[in-house]
Parts: C-alpha cells; structure tokens; sequence
C-alpha cells in the first residue's frame, strides 16, 4: 500500500485500506502516480502526462501548455505567455511557441542596438536590430529607428530635432545630432558647411604673370557632421601692367 505497486491505471493508481481488504482509488496527489512509467502528474483523480494546473511536464517550446482532453492530460502549444512561465528561458507565448522575447511587443528586448523581436531559423526567437520608430516603444527615452541603427534623430525628416538646432545631421562617431539649419541649400542631405577655418594665400600682393607660384592655406577648418572635409580652390589673377595685383 505505501508505494501504490498493484495499482496500474491512471484512472486508479492509489491502493487504499478499506478496513476489510485493500483496492485501487482514484488519485489525490502526484505522489500517488509516481509509480506509473509516463504518467506522474494527479489531474482531478487521473494521472497524466503533465499538470494541467502548473503544465509542469510540458517542457517543449512548441507544446509547453498541458490540457485535459477526454480526461486525458497532454501537452499542447501555448496560447498565452503565461503558459510559457514554467521554461526557464522561453517565457513568451508566440504563435504557439515560446520564445526568449515577444513578437508582439518586443518585450526583454532592452538593448537600444538590438530592439526588435523576431523569429530565427529553427523556430526560435531573439532580439535584432529595428526596422521602423515603433520598435523603441519600450524606451523611456526618445528613439527613432534609421538604417536599423538607434538614433537620437532622423536625417530623413529631422524628427528628433527642435528649434534653434532643427536639423538632424550624421556625425561620426557620435551618431546623428540636432543642428542649426544649414547656411547653404547646396549641401547633400542638409548637412551644415564647415566651420572656424581660415584661408591664407602666400604672396598676398605683386608676383611676375606666369611665373610667381602661389600657395593657398586652409587651417582649423571643422565639419559640423563629423566627417572628413575635401578642399578645392579656385584662384583667378588680375594683371596691371606686368605685375600680378591679386
């Protein structure tokens, strides 16, 4: 009687003294089924494959959740996070599968280079990088979503970005930062001229036409985006007699 031997079935797995002999009864505890092969978990008085009230037995990603069908405990797909509580890992329920991080809300997802849950290969689940500005729903601090990085604003639209430094610029390695408006329509994507430069040309005055070789020096010039600058003079020269006045 203390280890239930004899009684065999799901629906009847624990020997009881009845006073006059001893007989095989329904299930009232796990304990109670701990003798049978695959069947360990007490479920209303019939043991099962997993514990419905728990889904402990169900320890697959794809059929985590355990249900009674025709009284008969099985696992099954989840269909809420919660049937997803017990995997210690995997603890959000996504089209019937659990996995590391949610689909739907991009839930444990916390790293600003890496917002977005998605599905991998073999039907698992991890956090990549954004594709749109709703992907950083989830953070306390703006984020806009450009070139599937985290940016503080959009070059695109300059979203992110409010008066007086109402634009959006790339800077290297700092990322995109607000700006004052470009001085100049002519620059690519907005980006602002550089600047706190001088310009010197040596001789200032005189030199002999075809002859006298100037030079031109650019000094102290910085790019407001961050990049590399690429210098191109243009010279004209006018003449008074023989003689080069500028």
């Amino acid at each position: 009687m203390s280890d239930n031997i004899g009684c065999g079935t799901s629906s009847a797995s624990k020997c009881v003294d009845t006073g006059s002999a001893y007989a095989c009864t329904t299930c009232s505890s796990d304990t109670d089924c701990n003798h049978l092969s695959a069947t360990h978990y007490c479920n209303s008085g019939t043991c099962g494959a997993c514990k419905t009230s728990d889904n402990s037995g169900c320890s697959s990603v794809t059929t985590s959740k355990c249900i009674s069908l025709l009284s008969i405990a099985q696992c099954t797909a989840c269909a809420i996070d919660l049937d997803c509580n017990h995997l210690s890992s995997t603890t959000y329920c996504n089209n019937g599968t659990c996995g590391l991080c949610s689909t739907s809300t991009n839930a444990d997802c916390s790293a600003p280079p890496a917002p977005k849950c998605s599905i991998s290969s073999g039907s698992t689940f991890s956090c990549t990088t954004c594709s749109d500005d709703s992907d950083y729903a989830n953070f306390l601090s703006t984020s806009f979503c450009e070139g599937g990085s985290c940016v503080t604003c959009k070059t695109s639209d300059n979203s992110g970005c409010t008066p007086p430094n109402s634009v959006c610029v790339s800077s290297i390695p700092s990322g995109n930062i607000c700006t004052s408006s470009p001085t100049s329509s002519s620059c690519p994507n907005n980006n602002s001229p550089p600047i706190g430069g001088t310009l010197g040309v040596t001789p200032t005055t005189g030199g002999i036409p075809l002859s006298t070789s100037f030079t031109g020096n650019l000094n102290g010039w910085l790019s407001q985006n961050g990049g590399t600058l690429t210098y191109a003079l243009e010279c004209s020269r006018i003449y008074q007699g023989n003689s080069i006045i500028s």
